[in-house]
């Protein structure tokens, strides 16, 4: 998937009225657990895609600090490379 192909279709899912604040939502709640580690909190693959979703998402929307905390409490603040790859950075 092209990285405008990807950053258009996120970009429209976080303006989505209900689908947005739902996302923020969760990766609010997510960020309020502590003591865990992804894959104790989401089980395999879970894990791996929550890092995906919060390197586009972060990718989409650099100002939006949720998904930057979420990378910094579960991943060391390491961006998913795989998606970055297929995103083309």
């Amino acid at each position: 998937m092209a990285y405008s192909t990807a950053s258009k279709e996120a970009r429209s899912y976080l303006q989505h009225p209900v689908l947005g604040p739902r996302l923020l939502a969760c990766t609010a709640a997510a960020n309020k657990v502590t003591g865990r580690t992804a894959n104790q909190v989401f089980g395999s693959p879970d894990d791996v895609k929550f890092r995906s979703t919060m390197t586009l998402f972060g990718r989409v929307d650099p100002t939006e600090p949720a998904f930057r905390e979420a990378l910094a409490r579960y991943f060391d603040g390491q961006k998913d490379p795989r998606t970055l790859e297929k995103l083309g950075f």
